[in-house]
């Protein structure tokens, strides 16, 4: 390599081919058969950002990688928002939140983006808070509440205590010996008395007599325990012809809730009563053929005294007399 400069006019570099007289560069250029053109400045790849007090390396064409962005977009490059320091608080009064935007938890900012007035968040509840329940040790879910207990209230049924599963493995043990835990009832029965899950090929949580009962209570805004004593108060008899055909869930008409027809006003048999109506438990010959002539028959021929003592003491209304609901 010469100590002479490159023979191209204005090109400082030194000469490469002496023959020529050109730099490593412009000979390049001649080679290639093309017209020696002025070498283009090579851009800083090390450094800060060109942009005034942005101070963030280069990424690329002396810009960082966002004033580069900038730049690509076609925007006119302004100065980017300071990083979030780490373990940064909110800015508003009394927030403790870290920050999210804007010197503003995620809270505030939405309440700014939204253009409201920045107000104090709401209190997110504890997650380590345990029920207000008495006896209760499941997690807080709604206003002091576990979700079960949260979920009575808001079906507007009085708070009860929430009837606890067996572990996993102690049903097992149950089910090897031709046995289920009933999670209403809370007894240990035989298998043939639940009904069963084909799908996971498991019984199912509740036996039939407890699942019927349910539905009962379901169907007509009864608490199961209502329903329960009801049954326990006829003896799983027929109110009226005293009849035991078999125990609730065995056939879908035993035994059936009777309710006073002029208080709710059904579409269909599917739609939910009052519950205040309901009278008492019956046989499906009382209730459909029997109890609905009887009602409707003139005063001389209602003279079945059984069904008389039935419609002037409801089995219902001794039930709550007990404070049960």
């Amino acid at each position: 390599m010469s100590d002479q400069p490159c023979s191209f006019t204005g090109c400082k570099n030194l000469v490469k081919n002496t023959l020529r007289g050109l730099c490593r560069t412009h000979y390049l250029q001649f080679l290639a058969g093309k017209e020696l053109a002025p070498i283009t400045k090579r851009i800083r790849t090390s450094g800060d950002c060109a942009f005034p007090d942005c101070g963030r390396p280069i990424r690329s064409r002396g810009l960082c990688k966002s004033h580069y962005a900038q730049q690509l977009a076609g925007k006119t490059l302004t100065a980017l928002v300071e990083r979030i320091p780490d373990g940064a608080v909110c800015t508003f009064h009394g927030c403790q939140t870290l920050q999210h935007s804007i010197g503003l938890c995620q809270g505030h900012y939405s309440q700014h983006y939204a253009g409201k007035k920045l107000t104090p968040l709401r209190t997110v509840l504890n997650k380590d808070r345990i029920c207000e329940f008495l006896d209760c040790s499941s997690k807080v879910r709604s206003r002091g509440l576990c979700y079960t207990h949260a979920n009575q209230r808001t079906q507007g049924l009085p708070l009860a205590p929430i009837r606890s599963k067996i572990p996993r493995q102690r049903a097992l043990e149950l089910r090897a010996q031709g046995l289920g835990h009933c999670a209403l009832c809370d007894q240990n029965k035989n298998l043939s008395e639940f009904p069963w899950n084909n799908v996971r090929d498991v019984p199912h949580s509740y036996c039939k007599r407890c699942k019927a009962i349910k539905r009962k209570a379901n169907q007509n805004n009864l608490s199961f325990a209502f329903v329960e004593a009801l049954y326990k108060h006829q003896e799983d008899r027929c109110a009226i012809c005293g009849s035991t055909n078999g125990e609730p869930g065995e056939g879908s008409d035993w035994l059936q809730l009777d309710h006073w027809g002029g208080c709710c006003e059904r579409d269909s048999k599917d739609d939910k009563t009052c519950g205040k109506c309901v009278r008492g438990l019956l046989c499906g010959g009382c209730n459909s053929r029997l109890l609905s002539w009887y009602e409707q028959a003139p005063e001389r021929l209602r003279v079945i005294a059984e069904v008389n003592n039935y419609l002037t003491n409801w089995p219902a209304q001794a039930v709550r007399q007990k404070g049960i609901e």
